[in-house]
């Protein structure tokens, strides 16, 4: 038999006759998770899985515990995936309200393997953007400095 995945070569399946033997293993990339967060923000990462195995696997799910923050996976599991299959998992992230703590944690795990381990800060809301604002004041400040002295200088 034979099938094809996306845009890619033909994938071809020969029967043989020798004892069958599971090769190559499940690989797991995890998107970038934010290291500040604020209380009033979702955020939004991805787990890409890519099946190298030689054969199907079935209801792929990866382990997700957080402390301090509320978390969802879309979809929550995937079915099954044919060899040299990639499919990908929307992680949604945010504070959770009963507990606004200085930091939070999320783990991600999947088959007794751990592909995540994560502090996160947790500031306020009126901190993050108080931050951001006095950024924009300070780097203001330092241009009209500088044109003041430039015009100053003629």
């Amino acid at each position: 038999g034979m099938y094809k995945i996306n845009k890619s070569q033909d994938i071809v399946i020969n029967p043989v006759s020798l004892p069958f033997r599971e090769i190559g293993e499940i690989e797991v990339d995890m998107g970038k998770i934010e290291s500040q967060i604020n209380d009033k923000k979702t955020y939004q990462t991805t787990i890409t899985i890519t099946n190298n195995k030689n054969v199907y696997v079935y209801n792929i799910r990866p382990d997700i515990r957080a402390t301090n923050l509320n978390v969802s996976l879309n979809p929550t599991v995937i079915v099954a995936m044919v060899p040299m299959e990639k499919k990908t998992f929307v992680l949604n992230y945010q504070v959770d309200p009963k507990h606004q703590n200085n930091e939070g944690f999320i783990k991600v795990s999947m088959n007794n393997h751990n592909y995540l381990d994560e502090k996160v800060k947790i500031i306020t809301y009126a901190q993050d953007m108080g931050f951001k604002v006095g950024m924009i004041v300070i780097g203001g400040s330092i241009i009209f400095f500088f044109i003041k002295r430039l015009f100053k200088k003629k």
